[in-house]
C-alpha cells in the first residue's frame, strides 16, 4: 500500500457536504489523518474497505463521514423499519 499523508477535507474528490465540514472543524478536525485520506475516497466509490491502525488514528470517522455523506445525499427520506438489500 503506498504511503498516505494528511489531508485537507477539501482535497477530496466526492466533496463532503458543507455542513459536514462545518462539524469538522466544530468538533476539532481541522484536516483528515492518513487512515482517513486512505480510506474515505474508496468509501464513496463503494469499495469494500478493511482498515488497520492503531487507537485514536482516526478510523471511527473514517467509516462515519462516508455513511452520513450517503444519508445526506439520499434523493427521498428514509421510511420506518427500511432496509435495502444489495445487489
Amino acid at each position: 500500500m503506498e504511503h498516505v499523508t494528511e489531508g485537507s477535507w477539501e482535497s477530496l474528490q466526492v466533496p463532503l457536504h458543507p455542513g459536514v465540514l462545518v462539524a469538522l472543524r466544530e468538533l476539532g478536525f481541522p484536516h483528515m489523518t492518513p487512515v482517513q485520506s486512505a480510506t474515505i475516497p474508496l468509501f464513496m466509490k463503494n469499495k469494500d474497505v478493511a482498515a488497520e491502525a492503531v487507537t485514536g488514528s482516526g478510523k471511527t470517522l473514517a467509516f462515519v463521514i462516508p455513511i452520513v455523506e450517503i444519508l445526506l445525499r439520499r434523493g427521498e427520506k428514509l421510511k420506518k423499519r427500511q432496509v435495502r438489500r444489495a445487489g
